[in-house]
């Protein structure tokens, strides 16, 4: 079985290594399955593991070098085999969620992490979904509880959150102002967002424009400052990563939960990271296959490629997900 591995901290193009990996592919526990996988996507959070920065990841992912483990999250395929109490889900269905080590030929992965592949979009299209999507939805439909008519600033528009966001906050009913760089003006626009701030030549944080709910994605203005941006009761929500179970990013989200619905002057200003729910993985799926939030994929690299993926995620040069592809 072919998988991606980090085999030293640093240069991500020469740290990534496509191993043979023995034994063949994986058994699936019970309430797990066992995927095919074709296709997986690359995430910020990932860059902890192959960077070994901050210091404290390594406590997690090895203190002089990385511990062997398989790279990736997010992954879409097809089930090849079912664990014991599997009901839900069959051999020969093409499913997408979260998992790890994803960036492999094969995976396994727990049933309620897991949901059926739209038909209308590709694998790679798939893969791009969870991470990112879940992050987009849940900050803004259930942090930052964005209602019809609601004013809505996203920063990092352009990001592969960003790109969701955009998007799930337009089906969501919100007047949708996005804010990117010079270079992904046009890509952001295709979105359809209701304004559009092209912040290399314009800040947006001098406009006298007030918002119901300001979703940051670049965390590039002090929390003083995101509150002048906010209406009476307006709501601040900072996005963060993926929790990923078992990682140092889930005690990360604790700490993070302790900032959650935090006041002043009756305007919340939130931090979360987003976790995996099946339920929101189908709500992703719905708004994907309708049009309503599809995913945008700057590039798809092969899997002998994993390394500059990572490498290009690492340079922000994307305008949206970056896909590997696998199967």
């Amino acid at each position: 079985m072919k998988a991606a591995m980090c085999i030293a901290y640093g240069d991500l193009t020469d740290a990534v290594r496509i191993v043979d990996v023995a034994p063949p592919p994986p058994v699936p526990a019970a309430g797990e399955v066992l995927v095919a996988v074709r296709a997986a996507s690359v995430n910020i959070s990932d860059l902890a593991f192959l960077r070994g920065r901050p210091l404290a990841a390594r406590l997690v992912t090895g203190w002089r070098r990385p511990k062997p483990t398989i790279l990736g999250h997010d992954f879409a395929g097809v089930i090849t085999a079912v664990g014991a109490g599997v009901s839900d889900f069959e051999e020969g269905q093409a499913v997408f969620g979260v998992c790890k080590g994803s960036c492999a030929e094969y995976a396994c992965a727990a049933t309620i992490r897991l949901a059926h592949k739209p038909a209308e979009l590709t694998f790679e299209e798939a893969a791009a979904l969870p991470v990112a999507g879940l992050t987009a939805l849940q900050g803004l439909r259930d942090i930052g509880r964005l209602s019809e008519g609601d004013r809505v600033l996203i920063t990092g528009a352009s990001s592969g959150v960003g790109t969701f966001a955009v998007q799930i906050a337009k089906a969501l009913g919100g007047h949708v102002t996005a804010v990117c760089g010079r270079t992904s003006v046009d890509a952001v626009r295709s979105l359809g967002p209701q304004a559009l701030i092209n912040r290399d030549e314009e800040d947006y944080a001098a406009r006298s424009d007030r918002y119901d709910l300001f979703f940051d994605l670049a965390g590039d203005r002090s929390l003083g400052v995101c509150r002048g941006l906010l209406t009476a009761r307006g709501r601040y929500v900072g996005a963060g990563v993926l929790a990923i179970q078992d990682s140092v990013m889930s005690v990360l989200s604790r700490v993070a939960s302790l900032w959650a619905r935090s006041r002043v002057a009756k305007q919340p200003l939130s931090m979360y990271m987003a976790r995996v729910k099946p339920n929101d993985l189908a709500t992703l799926a719905a708004l994907a296959a309708s049009g309503q939030a599809r995913p945008v994929i700057d590039k798809v690299f092969a899997l002998d490629r994993a390394g500059e993926a990572y490498a290009y995620l690492a340079a922000r040069h994307a305008h949206g997900k970056i896909a590997v592809r696998i199967g």
